[in-house]
């Protein structure tokens, strides 16, 4: 069990195009990991992952992968009631740091980017995006594998990375950006994340009992989660020459 840095992984020297670093709090998500590890692959050069408690495969799993740099760990546990997301996003971002990323993506176990949007997020790093902004990502729940919901939202996800960032101490509820970042630099972008998090009847319902337990009095309909989707399209790839920065 590693407890906080690996030192073989840590020297490692970024080569070519932005260091993108993907931070992953996750727990008893061994189903997921998998098909997750695939899809961030394609996105960032490193993962720092936190298992905070799990009590299936989870933490062999990212111990196993090489794209898992960092791998910090909590004691197993039982139930949602101590989960705190805020102090668990903070630690992998400080964490981060020894890996020297330019670019830091949250990018949860329930959540793909797909082959076409990940190019597109890649070129736009490595060009046109500034440091010193927030990048919105199109937040997209399946249902199944290739149907999704009409609609969305964006969440604020990207940023580039610099010494002493810190998120905000919420527990729960919040996009992991810097406090340092204004809301004024938030900037939404035409890149997709498919959420499975509630992509069939037996996720949402498991979603819904995990937030019941962690957060009783906080939000009910948890973006619109909480319910069956009313209406389905099909999953497109990304159309070519779309622009990555929405226009306002």
């Amino acid at each position: 069990m590693r407890g906080n840095l690996d030192s073989s992984r840590a020297n490692r020297t970024w080569s070519g195009g932005s260091g993108v670093v993907c931070l992953l709090p996750v727990r008893d998500a061994a189903e997921d990991l998998p098909e997750y590890l695939a899809s961030a692959a394609g996105v960032c050069d490193a993962i720092v992952a936190l298992d905070d408690g799990s009590a299936d495969e989870t933490r062999d799993l990212l111990a196993a992968s090489p794209l898992v740099e960092i791998l910090l760990t909590h004691p197993r546990r039982r139930g949602y009631r101590a989960w705190d997301d805020g102090a668990n996003r903070n630690r992998l971002l400080t964490a981060a740091a020894k890996l020297r990323p330019d670019w830091i993506l949250s990018l949860d176990a329930d959540e793909r980017i797909d082959e076409g949007d990940a190019h597109a997020l890649r070129e736009f790093l490595d060009g046109d995006a500034l440091p010193g902004c927030a990048y919105g990502l199109q937040h997209v729940r399946m249902w199944g594998e290739d149907a999704c919901e009409s609609g969305g939202y964006w969440i604020y996800r990207l940023f580039a990375y610099e010494q002493g960032q810190v998120f905000p101490t919420r527990r729960l509820h919040f996009n992991p950006i810097p406090t340092s970042i204004p809301r004024r630099a938030w900037i939404r972008t035409t890149i997709r994340v498919k959420h499975f998090g509630a992509s069939s009847e037996r996720r949402r319902l498991a979603r819904l009992a995990k937030y019941g337990q962690a957060d009783p009095g906080g939000p009910t309909d948890f973006g619109g989660l909480n319910a069956s989707p009313r209406e389905l399209l099909h999953w497109r790839p990304r159309p070519p020459g779309l622009p990555v920065i929405v226009e306002p």
